[in-house]
């Protein structure tokens, strides 16, 4: 995998990207003016971790490694993503740790507290679904698109805290559906070219998801509204967390959890979590894990967020 022509130029989360790898996923950005961020290809050193795991390196504070058995990328100063294949990667599977990890970290890096989650759009404010991976939150977020929302972002929440409280700034609107549940919802969706498997796929073998676009909205950020913890339930119930319990679910919920070994970067996040939980609302979403279920689910987050704002 080899750099060739001038970078394409793209945009995600409100930063104008030149990149020397394709990446399709994101929507065309303008291409006369200086570059937010560069993605180029080079050396990166690292190794993985025990039994081939991924790996996180953080020796330069301006810098995170990371180490996948598909690339090691290193991210720096918030501007620059160097990527470094392995022999042999699908580059579908590089293109997304790209889009996921590396983004992740370089966000941080330019001072949004991130979420692993998934965000949409919901008459004029953000609503982001956080928790593990394989816990549903791109399915419900193509639900909420399928109802006539707006997606915002996959497996990235970008805050960014501010005085007159949180904004949500739009990635790039690409969900990861597997095929199920594209059958189901995706009628609104359109599959990105070369969209292929998703990455990480020798960690889940049996992994089936694919990757599809939405109507792209424009760039501006959105007040943050709500953050609901998705997690699986026998019956569908919203429960409110006070503000030192949401806190603490918004930290463990930070993509720089790996990093909290460095006493710096674990005091930016937690007062990160600490400033959003503050000022809008976080609850436990508890929903049966059924395909038929996820129209409830949207009628009850519409509700709640009518509620919040005395609608």
């Amino acid at each position: 995998m080899t750099a060739s022509g001038s970078p394409s130029r793209y945009t995600a989360f409100g930063l104008s990207v030149a990149s020397a790898l394709p990446l399709p996923e994101l929507p065309p950005g303008p291409s006369d003016t200086e570059p937010d961020v560069t993605v180029e290809l080079g050396t990166v050193p690292g190794e993985l971790g025990e039994d081939g795991r991924p790996r996180l390196v953080f020796d330069d504070p301006r810098e995170f490694t990371l180490v996948y058995p598909a690339c090691r990328v290193r991210v720096s100063d918030g501007v620059s993503i160097v990527v470094d294949p392995a022999e042999g990667a699908r580059e579908r599977d590089v293109r997304w740790i790209v889009l996921g990890s590396a983004f992740n970290f370089l966000l941080h890096q330019r001072g949004h507290l991130v979420l692993h989650g998934s965000t949409v759009g919901v008459d004029g404010v953000a609503v982001a679904f956080v928790g593990a991976s394989g816990a549903g939150k791109s399915t419900l977020a193509a639900a909420f698109v399928d109802a006539g929302h707006r997606a915002l972002a996959d497996d990235i929440v970008a805050v960014r805290v501010t005085e007159t409280g949180p904004l949500v700034r739009p990635g790039f609107a690409s969900l990861k559906l597997d095929d199920d549940a594209a059958a189901y919802l995706a009628d609104g969706l359109a599959p990105v070219a070369d969209g292929g498997t998703a990455a990480h796929t020798e960690q889940r073998p049996t992994n089936t998801e694919r990757f599809y676009r939405a109507r792209d909205g424009d760039s501006a950020e959105l007040p943050l509204g709500a953050v609901y913890r998705v997690l699986d339930g026998d019956e569908l119930s919203i429960t409110p967390l006070p503000p030192a319990a949401a806190a603490i679910e918004l930290a463990r919920n930070a993509y720089t959890i790996g990093t909290h070994g460095r006493r710096e970067e674990a005091s930016l996040a937690l007062d990160r979590s600490v400033a959003v939980a503050s000022a809008v609302p976080v609850a436990r979403l508890e929903r049966p894990r059924e395909f038929e279920s996820l129209g409830d689910v949207v009628r009850a987050v519409e509700d709640e967020l009518g509620r919040e704002r005395g609608q």
